[in-house]
C-alpha cells in the first residue's frame, strides 16, 4: 500500500497499538516491569488500554474518536457487518446506472430493488416528484441511505457504525495494480488475472443493457470476480474497460 492511502485510511487498530507503545516507552523509562511481557500479553493490553492512553497519544481527533467507538464492537461481528455493507454497496453500484437514467428499469433490475430494498422505490419517486430538478445522483445516495438504515440499525443505535465506514474505506484503499492483476479460485482452478478476464469479456459478449452502461454489464457478467476483490468500487473496474469496444 502506498504511503498517501496508508496514513490516509490507517487501521484502528494499528493506531491504537501505536498509542500504546508510546505509553509504554514513557512508564519503562521510569519503572520497568520485572518481566518483559509475552506477544499475547501485550496485545490484550493494548486492546485494553484506558482512553487515557489514546488521549496522550498525538492523532487526529476524529481517529480518536473511531477508536474508542470501535470499542463497542466485536471484531467478529464488525468484519462480517463491513463484508455485508460492501456486498450492499456492489449491489448499489449495479443499480445506480439504470437508477440515474431517467428511463424506466429494466425489469431484473426493478424486481431485484423491489424484493432487496421494498417500498424504496415508492419512496424514491415520492422524493424525485418532490425536486424534479435534483441532480441524478441524489437518487442513488437515497438508495444508499436506505440501506443503511434499513440493514444497519444496531450499528448505528450502538454506535459504531462510523467505524463501519472506516473501515470499509481501509479496504478500498488499494493500490489499483493489484486488483486489476489480482487472481483467485473457482471450483479449485487457479483464475487469470482480473485485467485478463475483463479484455476476455469484451472480446467474448456484449451486455445485455447497453444504454444502462458498462457498470451492469460488469457486474452482471462478472459478478464472482466483483465480489473476490473483497468490495473494491465498481469504479476501479470499470475504468479497466474503457478501452474495450464491445462495452463502449
Amino acid at each position: 500500500m502506498n504511503a498517501v492511502g496508508y496514513y490516509a485510511a490507517r487501521d484502528l487498530a494499528s493506531l491504537r497499538n501505536h498509542a500504546y507503545w508510546e505509553y509504554c516507552e514513557r512508564q519503562w523509562k521510569h519503572s520497568k516491569p520485572a518481566a518483559y511481557p509475552s506477544f499475547q500479553e501485550w496485545r490484550k493490553a493494548s486492546e485494553r488500554c484506558s482512553e487515557q492512553v489514546l488521549d496522550e497519544c498525538q492523532m487526529r481527533e476524529e481517529k480518536r474518536r473511531l477508536i474508542k467507538l470501535s470499542r463497542r464492537v466485536g471484531p467478529r461481528t464488525l468484519r462480517k457487518a463491513v463484508e455485508r455493507y460492501l456486498e450492499w454497496e456492489i449491489f448499489g453500484y449495479w443499480v445506480r446506472t439504470a437508477l440515474e437514467s431517467g428511463c424506466p428499469l429494466p425489469a431484473s433490475v426493478e424486481g431485484a430493488v423491489r424484493q432487496r430494498c421494498p417500498n424504496f422505490l415508492e419512496a424514491d419517486a415520492a422524493a424525485h416528484a418532490a425536486n424534479p430538478e435534483e441532480e441524478p445522483h441524489c437518487r442513488f445516495n437515497r438508495m444508499i441511505k436506505w440501506v443503511e438504515d434499513h440493514e444497519f440499525t444496531d450499528a448505528k443505535t450502538r454506535g459504531w457504525f462510523d467505524v463501519l465506514l472506516h473501515r470499509r474505506v481501509c479496504i478500498r484503499v488499494t493500490p489499483e495494480s493489484s486488483i486489476t492483476g489480482a487472481t483467485g479460485k473457482r471450483n479449485g482452478r487457479e483464475l487469470p488475472p482480473l485485467n485478463t478476464r475483463l479484455s476476455r469479456l469484451g472480446k467474448s459478449r456484449r451486455p445485455l443493457y447497453l444504454r444502462a452502461g458498462r457498470q451492469i454489464a460488469i457486474c452482471e457478467a462478472l459478478r464472482f470476480e466483483v465480489a473476490g476483490t473483497g468490495g473494491t468500487t465498481i469504479d476501479v473496474l470499470t475504468s479497466c474497460v474503457y478501452g474495450v469496444r464491445s462495452l463502449k
